[in-house]
């Protein structure tokens, strides 16, 4: 950083000189313009201005000279060479203009490795040295790279609690603009506080999920809000249904599983779909259950709704796929009680349940994410390897 810092003060003094003398000259006032013109260029005084400008110019490059510039900076930087070089040569010979238009060079090339950088993955950004005396820059070393999901829009459902919340948490974090729904307005209203209390930008959407008319509403709030939508993750789901064994199992209560699972998916899939074949990268993730696929006694219609779910993400990912959206389902096992309930202790080979935070949304993040963007229909489980010989 020591040549960048030596290099810029060298040229604006030297630039500062040159645009002063050029400006002088121009007042037509005659003893000025002939006092200049007795002027020995180079003078002593200048020629290590000179030099410095033209040996730390390329050392101040090596050294990431864009590093540490905002295009403000290199805005004004910029007419300053530009007008002091050419101002210059009005007063002398065009040689005499060479320092400004090394120092525009050099300027140039330095935006450029900036403009570049920014558009290559994070990796680059983080072979970037942190300034040692910047604290907030030692601190989120993140705030160095782009998010992956930067400029995205996401809406995410049951996103007030558990899994949706750390979901929708996340993809705030790595740059996506996100819909918070949930029916009730002050789990909504405190998720949207964390994201915002992080830097993210989220929306919060009360609303029922077995509502259909609440389900289009919440759709165009969100592309109202941020002017489109990329990424539809339905994870909402009515946990006071009660469940019930085959012989028991009442025609209310299937309905109702299935108002709030597949039925609700598909409403936000259709209300969504226009705006996600728009956005040309469409990513739609539902959640199932490992509790279908293993078929656990007494959760007959609950086992039966997520089933649906995963028929309906095989449907569209099939449909949807020359729209260029992709539709995937993630059955997870995780830990989404409070601490009051009563859950055996987990039986699968890792010895515990996920995580939201650290084991299920970052799965979703890759699903929603560029990387998998050569998969569609699959149902991934991160499970800890509950089914490792079961169906996937």
């Amino acid at each position: 950083m020591t040549a960048t810092i030596l290099y810029w003060i060298s040229t604006l003094l030297l630039s500062l000189l040159y645009f002063g003398s050029a400006t002088l000259y121009l007042t037509k006032t005659e003893w000025v313009r002939q006092t200049l013109a007795d002027l020995n260029y180079p003078a002593p005084y200048l020629v290590p201005l000179m030099i410095a400008v033209k040996i730390l110019g390329p050392l101040a490059i090596l050294s990431r000279i864009s590093v540490p510039l905002s295009d403000l900076a290199y805005a004004g930087i910029f007419f300053h060479l530009l007008l002091s070089g050419s101002a210059h040569l009005g007063v002398r010979k065009p040689q005499g203009a060479s320092p400004a238009l090394i120092g525009l060079v050099l300027l140039a090339a330095s935006f450029t490795t900036q403009n570049t950088a920014r558009a290559v993955p994070s990796r680059l950004h983080m072979q970037w040295p942190a300034r040692a005396d910047t604290e907030k820059n030692l601190k989120h070393p993140k705030e160095m790279t782009m998010g992956r999901l930067e400029g995205k829009i996401a809406l995410v459902t049951g996103a007030s609690r558990g899994i949706g919340r750390a979901t929708a948490k996340l993809f705030a974090a790595e740059g996506a603009k996100v819909g918070v729904l949930s029916r009730t307005p002050a789990g909504v209203d405190a998720v949207v506080a964390d994201i915002q209390a992080a830097g993210g930008t989220a929306l919060a959407i009360p609303a029922d999920a077995g509502n259909a008319d609440q389900i289009k509403a919440a759709v165009d709030q969100v592309v109202s809000a941020y002017g489109g939508l990329d990424i539809l993750v339905n994870n909402a789901f009515d946990a006071t249904v009660a469940y019930s064994s085959i012989l028991d199992l009442s025609t209310e209560q299937l309905q109702r599983n299935f108002d709030m699972g597949p039925t609700a998916y598909l409403h936000f899939m259709q209300a969504a779909y226009p705006h996600l074949k728009a956005s040309g990268t469409g990513r739609v993730i539902n959640f199932g259950s490992m509790a279908g696929i293993i078929g656990l006694a007494g959760m007959g219609p609950y086992n039966m709704a997520k089933e649906a779910v995963r028929a309906l993400t095989r449907t569209a990912a099939r449909e949807w796929a020359g729209d260029k959206i992709t539709v995937n389902n993630v059955l997870p096992v995780a830990e989404t009680w409070g601490p009051e309930a009563n859950v055996p202790p987990a039986t699968n080979p890792l010895g515990r349940y996920g995580s939201p935070e650290e084991d299920i949304a970052p799965v979703v993040l890759f699903l929603v994410s560029k990387d998998a963007q050569f998969m569609t229909g699959y149902s991934l489980t991160p499970d800890g390897g509950s089914i490792i010989d079961g169906a996937r």
